[in-house]
C-alpha cells in the first residue's frame, strides 16, 4: 500500500485531551502516536465516528501548546485500544509552523 501523506510524521507519545467542539467540554483522553502538520494518529480508549469533528488538546514535550480541530478520517481497533487518524482543518499558519518546525528538530535529531 502506497503511503499517501504529503509531509513528514514524527512518532511521539503525547497526551491529549478529546474535546467536543461546540462548547469544549472533555470526551475523553488519548495518545499521540505520530504527528504531521496536517494531522495525527490517536490512541485512545474512546468510542469516536470517522467524520466526526472535535477539538483536540495538546502540550507538545518542548511546551508549546495546541487547540486544533481535527477530523476523524479513519479508524483501527485492538483488543485493548482504538487508533484513529486525525485530519487537522482550520489550522492556523503559526500553529502549522511549530509544528512543521518541531518535527524538523525531531528528524534531524
Amino acid at each position: 500500500m502506497k503511503d499517501q501523506r504529503k509531509a513528514p510524521r514524527k512518532r511521539l507519545a503525547v497526551l491529549l485531551d478529546v474535546c467536543s467542539r461546540d462548547n469544549c467540554k472533555r470526551l475523553g483522553k488519548g495518545f499521540i502516536t505520530n504527528l504531521s502538520e496536517g494531522g495525527m494518529a490517536l490512541e485512545t480508549t474512546e468510542r469516536l465516528r470517522e467524520g466526526e469533528k472535535f477539538l483536540l488538546r495538546f502540550t507538545l514535550l518542548n511546551g508549546w501548546e495546541f487547540d486544533l480541530l481535527g477530523k476523524i478520517v479513519y479508524s483501527k481497533s485492538s483488543v485493548f485500544t482504538r487508533a484513529y487518524g486525525v485530519e487537522f482543518s482550520k489550522v492556523n499558519p503559526e500553529a502549522t509552523a511549530k509544528i512543521k518546525n518541531y518535527i524538523r528538530a525531531r528528524i534531524e535529531k
